[in-house]
């Protein structure tokens, strides 16, 4: 039992990223089947808990950090189970923005991490990956916020009411730049968000493959 548990800290420990990676896949792939709008979902917001605490967990290396992190990502899990229950607007959208506000600083602290390492190995490839996720979920989240003030900023086929799991898929779709046409933004402010989040899409994987190439070839490899 011991052993196990020493395993558990030691692979904690080797790869940081590896909770949030874990929760932002989970995220992608039961985001869609959320029933209900916004926060009107347990398994939504479980799901949005289980980032915010992969994503604590993330800086377990920086004592300072994870200490900070710890008391807002509770904070954010608190308020955002709270205003599931109370379904106040006022609460999910601060839910959102706190939420925002806690990937992109991730975002950032990831990237900055990735880019002082000197040679490319199974942290930098989660933390890149993570990254790249965590951007279209920063936005989703934005237009989340917006949908709240702009209804019908985005026309979906298939429904008049979306939910978020809509709203990601239309990030994602953006994101990677593939565009099936059956989600089309409308509101002049999310065309912006969206070719905007197109283009830094790009310029995300770009930027990871020429990094990549070259601590390859530096290194000999």
């Amino acid at each position: 039992m011991k052993l196990k548990k020493s395993r558990i800290i030691r692979t904690y420990i080797e790869e940081p990223y590896l909770a949030l990676f874990i929760s932002l896949l989970a995220t992608l792939l039961l985001m869609p089947w959320s029933a209900n709008n916004y926060e009107d979902s347990f398994v939504t917001q479980g799901l949005l808990s289980l980032i915010v605490i992969g994503g604590i967990l993330s800086f377990g290396r920086d004592h300072r950090l994870f200490t900070k992190s710890l008391v807002i990502g509770l904070l954010i899990i608190s308020l955002g189970w709270m205003s599931d229950i109370m379904r106040i607007t006022e609460l999910i959208v601060l839910h959102f923005m706190l939420l925002t506000a806690l990937m992109i600083f991730l975002t950032f602290n990831i990237i900055r991490n990735i880019l002082g390492v000197k040679e490319v190995n199974s942290h930098v490839i989660l933390g890149s990956l993570c990254g790249y996720m965590m951007l279209g979920l920063t936005a989703a989240f934005i237009i989340t916020i917006l949908d709240f003030y702009f209804p019908g900023a985005i026309y979906f086929s298939h429904t008049d009411d979306p939910k978020i799991g809509d709203i990601v898929y239309f990030t994602f779709i953006t994101l990677t730049t593939i565009g099936y046409g059956d989600a089309v933004p409308i509101h002049n402010l999310i065309k912006g968000i969206s070719y905007t989040l197109g283009i830094l899409g790009q310029f995300y994987m770009t930027v990871l493959v020429a990094f990549f190439m070259g601590k390859f070839l530096s290194s000999g490899k």
